[in-house]
């Protein structure tokens, strides 16, 4: 899944060409591809034939008799008689599970019922989906108070960050097995596989794979789950010019809550380097002087989200979802693929959606919830076959000019049947790489004309989405490189008809080496009014190696390309994948290519690569709102690059990058109206993201 973005808004009498809004983003790619290796999915009702082995199960091993239930664990007779489907009444209030309920089996500490705000809003047809789970694990007699409450944690609707917290935290459960003469196991694994026949696509269980197995008297019921995990980098190297940081569903490197500092007088400085640091956090004094020198799914699946998108990550606000497959699909597909619905009537989301997609977003949004935001914009990469000139999702062909109101309508129906889900669209881009169609290009694509693309948006595309009332929305053009700026979208803005209906400018970063950044210059220039974001950026994309472990210049090249867009009025940029697998895919055409996390499925661990903490500098630093200012460095020789940015507390951060092999004397002048200085030895090959008050 993906990145970062920005957004401007005042000022202050800056230089005209930095007013660039710059709102901290995220993109969501389509990362959820091996999901399966991630993700469990259970599907109810449970055969009333299967109840037996339910039943049978908790008599027989946790002695749970339905006064038993009914009385310890408030569950009301009919939630019994539904085969333990448990209702919210289930953990609305305290967990009261008394010791005498399991006193030979489940030690639960009275402090599992101290917190209260966990959800549980389990459907009927998810009946059993508790004891699914519970059977799974008494299959392998073990059971901690985290997985014991896993049906309850598992719904997108739940307060599964809480209710994992306080069961981790404060609980300890062990289970001992009673002598008996009948087989246990086998009972179990024939209940177990029943359950597993029954998957359906509408119930999906995130899997929390933290297995902290923790004791409630060594911890502290006010321990934090983040701060109990590793703090430090798990380092790994794998002949590159730097390190990963291993990631497991148990550890993880998270960073602190970074304060803003007191006053004036001194500074708080997030450091990166090649060599050792991963957003290592410090502070200096400010000097009365400058200095002599230069201005310069399952568990995994968890840790990984919370990584991306929770208060101890990084925290991305932005994530982009394909509409329907792109070539990081595991197959070319599309909502609608029987040939000639053009009224759309067997419009729907795929598998892929239901089984993945969807669940991950509802997850990022619940993670983000109450300390930043989360916008997701979706981007096209092919129509339905039937729609387009050659009647295939790749290969060479546009849109037929007939199915341009058909289309327009299945973009409407995707953003229509994401917010059913509870994922709100801020934005969609008109087509990933409009360029591409007109080759024999050998994954999913259209070619438009920029003319083509004009039209049809202010006859089809902007009334059908006006009519369904997303004229909010936001709608991008172009998503493709530089080269084609500022041509391909002056050529659609300048007919005022269609300028009415369009947002901003999607652009991609692969032809950047060649293309400099004046074009964005120009751009702006000519429709200042009109946002420029970098949608699509990635490494690896050129030719082996495609996966680079640890590679400290794939991460430089980012710091660097964020730096020079965002100075040139970018108001974001967007990774493409947020984590792919050990070869850079799956990828149904074989285009693979490397990115920020890298998952290791055969032994359940993820790898956090240089590049992932360089987009941290910038997504966990500069937040949503904060505006873009000038920057100036004097005695340039190309090594030190800076951004640098003003938010709502008055605070400028600094984003500062050593691209020398060699460490650099730099001082930082914040505030151009203070003989205040940060006078600063820079570490060879670093970035830095340095707050100040002023």
């Amino acid at each position: 899944m993906q990145s970062l973005g920005f957004r401007l808004r005042g000022t202050r009498g800056l230089n005209p060409r930095l007013k660039a809004a710059f709102n901290t983003r995220a993109v969501v790619a389509d990362s959820t591809h091996e999901s399966r290796e991630y993700l469990y999915c259970y599907s109810s009702p449970i055969l009333v034939t299967y109840a037996s082995h339910f039943l049978s199960l908790v008599s027989e091993y946790l002695y749970c008799s339905s006064s038993l239930v009914s009385e310890y664990l408030y569950c009301s007779s009919s939630l019994v008689s539904e085969y333990l489907y448990c209702s919210s009444s289930l953990v609305s209030e305290y967990l009261y599970c008394s010791s005498s309920l399991v006193s030979e089996y489940l030690y639960c500490s009275s402090s599992l019922v101290t917190h209260t705000s966990a959800c549980v809003d389990i459907e009927k047809q998810k009946k059993l989906v508790f004891l699914t789970r519970q059977l799974e694990l008494l299959s392998q007699k073990q059971l901690s108070m985290n997985d014991y409450c896993f049906a309850l944690q598992s719904y997108p609707k739940c307060n599964y960050e809480q209710l994992r917290d306080f069961l981790v935290l404060q609980c300890k459960c062990k289970l001992q097995y009673i002598t008996s003469s009948i087989d246990k196991d086998q009972v179990l694994r024939e209940a177990f596989d029943k359950v597993q026949t029954l998957q359906q696509k509408n119930v999906f269980l995130l899997v929390d794979e933290v297995q902290f197995r923790l004791n409630a008297e060594e911890r502290s019921p006010s321990s934090d789950l983040c701060k109990e995990a590793a703090q430090t980098c798990n380092r790994q190297s794998f002949d590159s010019d730097s390190f990963v940081c291993a990631c497991s569903g148990s550890s993880c490197d998270y960073l602190e809550e970074v304060s803003p500092p007191p006053d004036t007088s001194s500074y708080v400085i997030v450091s990166s380097d090649r060599d050792n640091a991963r957003l290592a956090v410090s502070s200096g004094v400010m000097d009365g002087q400058a200095s002599a020198g230069q201005w310069t799914v399952r568990r995994l699946q968890e840790s990984l989200l919370r990584s991306y998108f929770a208060p101890e990550g990084i925290r991305y606000s932005l994530c982009r979802v394909p509409i329907a497959g792109s070539d990081f699909s595991t197959r070319p597909y599309s909502y609608d693929d029987v040939e000639g619905d053009v009224d759309l009537v067997n419009f729907a989301l795929a598998e892929e959606d239901y089984m993945y997609k969807l669940p991950l977003m509802q997850r990022a949004l619940e993670l983000v919830s109450g300390t930043s935001t989360l916008q997701i914009f979706g981007s096209p990469w092919a129509p339905p076959g039937w729609m387009k000139e050659n009647g295939m999702a790749n290969g060479q062909g546009g849109l037929l000019p007939e199915m341009w109101g058909p289309y327009s309508n299945y973009l409407v129906k995707f953003i229509d049947a994401y917010e059913a889900e509870g994922v709100p669209i801020w934005g969609i881009t008109t087509q990933n790489e409009p360029m591409t169609g007109f080759e024999d290009w050998p994954w999913n694509t259209c070619a438009w004309t920029a003319e083509d693309q004009r039209d049809w948006i202010k006859t089809n595309l902007g009334p059908a989405m006006v009519d369904a009332g997303y004229d909010d929305v936001k709608i991008m053009v172009l998503d493709h490189n530089r080269e084609f700026l500022p041509d391909y979208p002056s050529i659609i803005l300048e007919d005022p008809d269609t300028y009415k209906y369009v947002d901003g400018t999607a652009v991609h970063w692969y032809s950047d080496a060649v293309d400099y950044p004046d074009k964005l210059d120009a751009t702006h220039d000519l429709y200042p009014e009109k946002f420029i974001l970098y949608t699509e950026s990635c490494e690896g994309w050129s030719g082996p190696p495609h996966v680079e472990l640890g590679s400290w210049q794939r991460a430089q090249n980012y710091a660097v390309n964020i730096i020079d867009d965002v100075n040139h009025y970018s108001t974001g940029w967007v990774d493409w994948n947020m984590a792919l697998d050990m070869e850079g895919g799956p990828n149904w055409v074989s285009n693979f290519v490397d990115s920020p996390v890298i998952i290791n499925a055969a032994v359940d661990t993820f790898y956090k690569q240089p590049m992932f903490y360089a987009m941290g500098h910038f997504s966990r630093f500069v937040l949503p709102g904060d505006v873009a200012v000038q920057s100036t460095i004097s005695e340039e020789d190309g090594n030190i690059r800076a951004a640098a940015f003003v938010n709502d507390d008055n605070n400028v951060v600094v984003i500062l990058l050593n691209t020398a092999d060699a460490e650099l004397s730099v001082t930082i002048q914040p505030d151009a109206a203070s003989e205040l200085y940060a006078n600063l030895l820079v570490p060879a090959k670093s970035i830095h993201s340095i707050i100040f008050a002023i």
